[in-house]
């Protein structure tokens, strides 16, 4: 009988492509050693371009988490660059990124497919595409006329990305494939961001580090990032739309209390704004969620008094847990309210003054206005009397547009968000109400970003929130009731 030895089995060569996958990571890390060696910068763009590579299949997921980022870090969007490499970069230069997935996954849909989400869009979503590229179009011949005019190229870009560039964050609802497991994580994402906000709140007023966005840090202290008010005021909307809606008590309750808690942080901001947001929020959403189940005048103004008197319990209780600690910034607030005034009719408001110039160099301009890139310049008189010149904003976006893009430019956006709000106002009541709470709220929150930016600087953050939260909101309300008409019949009957 003869032995028979076993012989080990030899593994399996492997397939093509992962001997490809494996030659190109070599190649990578190779690559990335002699660009270290090389040039920082060329370091960064490879790295750069590597993370993009694994995020790509996670790009609509990316888009989401930019969304609950803009809510959140505020502070950090808005005025706080990171250094790499010799770059300059924001966090809201990462819609780059998402807007280069959105381009690739529309290519690669139409060629495997036939068609993509951005080519499947309805009538209206399409007007306020064009509406959008239409915007952008002007904007880059206002940056050609500031530059002809002899502008600082440096700023041309900068107003050209903050007031057209960041708007294109409205075409990642609309240009991503969004399932329904994507619209149920649109309220995580914005209670995530909105959240973080109010712990950020939370922990200034217990340390007393507050945030100081300019030169009056010794005479009026701010306990919120101005567009955090915002934040707030979207937890606001989204915490009353559940208190409306058909949602067990368990919900209501913390609805509730989380209300009461952002709407006192908003009243003891520092800001002026933060409570007029604090009332206007939860107003918007009462008038809109009943009109939605047939109330009438007398029946919102019941229901807009309950939510008031609930929100108004929440904010004293506040005010009692943290009246040492809060004492300072409502003294002073309400000192900046007797002394400052109002815009336009007080001389000692900065906003007279930029208002006025504004006007002035619109005035100078009347056609194609200054063109993008042209600091507001304004001498302001000081509570002591005198006078200094200020270089800054309008404090007024709708001013900001008019006076450096011209009447067309004003017009374009005017257009476009005023056809958003009647498109809402006739297609809210047929939402499926599984959604109603969520786009109403953020309907809400985008009508206070508006409000604010007619009082306040037009940061990053808030129109990256403001522009995304219209297509998010577009997304949601193409989900109809079961018993809806489609709009393909309602074209016919109209």
């Amino acid at each position: 009988m003869t032995d028979s030895t076993d012989t080990a089995a030899v593994p399996p060569s492997g397939t093509v492509w992962e001997r490809l996958a494996h030659a190109g990571g070599y190649v990578f890390l190779t690559t990335l050693v002699l660009a270290g060696v090389w040039k920082e910068k060329f370091l960064v763009l490879l790295v750069v371009g590597a993370v993009g590579l694994v995020l790509l299949p996670f790009a609509s997921w990316a888009g989401l988490g930019f969304f609950s980022a803009a809510l959140g870090f505020r502070q950090a969007m808005d005025f706080m660059p990171v250094h790499l490499g010799g770059f300059k970069v924001y966090l809201g230069d990462f819609l780059i990124f998402l807007l280069g997935a959105v381009v690739l996954q529309t290519a690669v849909s139409t060629v495997r497919r036939g068609t993509a989400p951005l080519l499947e869009l309805s009538r209206m979503e399409r007007i306020f595409a064009v509406l959008l590229v239409a915007a952008t179009c002007w904007g880059a011949f206002s940056g050609v006329v500031g530059v002809a005019r002899g502008l600082l190229i440096r700023d041309v870009i900068g107003d050209f990305r903050r007031l057209c560039f960041y708007a294109w964050v409205f075409f990642l609802p609309l240009g991503f494939r969004f399932t329904r497991l994507h619209l149920r994580m649109i309220s995580v994402a914005m209670l995530g961001g909105c959240g973080i906000a109010l712990l950020f709140g939370l922990f200034r007023l217990v340390t007393g580090h507050w945030f100081y966005p300019n030169d009056e840090v010794n005479i009026f202290p701010r306990l919120l990032v101005d567009d955090e008010v915002v934040s707030l005021a979207l937890l606001v909307a989204y915490c009353t739309a559940l208190l409306m809606a058909d949602r067990s008590r368990q919900v209501k309750l913390v609805a509730g209390m989380t209300a009461g808690l952002a709407a006192a942080m908003m009243c003891f901001s520092g800001w002026r704004m933060g409570i007029a947001e604090a009332m206007l929020a939860p107003l918007l959403v009462v008038t809109i969620m009943a009109r939605n189940r047939g109330r009438g005048v007398v029946g919102i103004g019941i229901r807009l008094g309950a939510v008031m008197a609930l929100l108004a319990v929440g904010v004293g209780g506040a005010f009692f847990l943290f009246s040492g600690k809060a004492d300072k910034i409502v003294l002073m607030l309400k000192e900046r309210i007797a002394n400052f005034g109002t815009p336009m009719a007080s001389q000692s408001d900065t906003r007279f003054y930029a208002y006025r110039q504004a006007l002035v160099n619109y005035a100078n301009h009347p056609v194609l206005g200054t063109g993008l890139g042209d600091d507001l310049s304004y001498p302001k008189k000081t509570t002591a009397g005198t006078f200094e010149y200020i270089q800054g904003t309008t404090h007024n976006i709708l001013l900001d547009l008019l006076y450096q893009t011209g009447p067309v430019g004003l017009g374009l956006f005017l257009a476009m968000h005023g056809l958003f709000c009647l498109y809402l106002w006739r297609r809210i009541r047929r939402i499926n109400p599984r959604y109603e709470p969520l786009a109403v709220a953020l309907f809400a929150g985008y009508l206070c970003t508006m409000a604010h930016y007619t009082f306040e600087p037009a940061w990053v953050s808030g129109l990256i929130v403001m522009y995304m939260s219209m297509g998010l909101v577009l997304v949601l309300l193409r989900e109809r009731q079961p018993d809806a008409t489609p709009d393909g019949q309602e074209a016919a009957a109209g």
